[in-house]
């Protein structure tokens, strides 16, 4: 009986050390993001508060909303849910971070950490970019998306489905 409460004991030692860990962590990254975010505000980023349409070969339609406070919403061919991540950048990259759970198909990147795109490279797949969040993918999926054909504006993707 007694070796069962010390592997209790020692069990619940190890859970307070990774909860402890976790916390310092957490508070660690949310100093490191308000420093990165007093240095390089987002509200100065053009695309700061829009939904945004992008269209390339590698990828097909994909809409995203980039959140005054720094969530990201994406809207990703084929997924059954919004995708939601946080951005940040600084004068010359956006920087986009999903989950430890994600994984990029097409870049093989599995998510968890910052990934930086050169703004010239980002945004030159940009077809649209419309102020707020239109779609409200904050709180929803309006549909599957399909990759292709490639839709002229937001307002057609959303026309698009309904002739479905």
């Amino acid at each position: 009986m007694s070796e069962f409460i010390l592997f209790i004991l020692a069990s619940l030692g190890i859970v307070l050390a990774l909860v402890c860990y976790g916390s310092v962590r957490s508070r660690r990254r949310r100093a490191l993001d308000a420093a990165w975010e007093a240095r390089h505000p987002r509200a100065a980023f053009e695309s700061c508060g829009k939904t945004l349409h992008f269209y390339d070969d590698s990828h097909g339609n994909q809409v995203e909303y980039l959140d005054p406070a720094g969530r990201c919403y994406l809207w990703y061919p084929g997924n059954r849910v919004v995708l939601v991540g946080q951005w940040r950048c600084d004068e010359s990259r956006v920087f986009f971070r999903y989950g430890y759970n994600t994984y990029n198909r097409v870049t093989g990147v599995i998510g968890g950490r910052w990934e930086p795109c050169p703004i010239a490279l980002w945004s030159a797949s940009i077809v649209e970019a419309v102020p707020g969040d239109i779609l409200e993918l904050e709180r929803r999926l309006p549909f599957v998306l399909k990759p292709r054909p490639a839709i002229r504006s937001i307002l057609d993707l959303v026309a698009f489905h309904r002739q479905q």
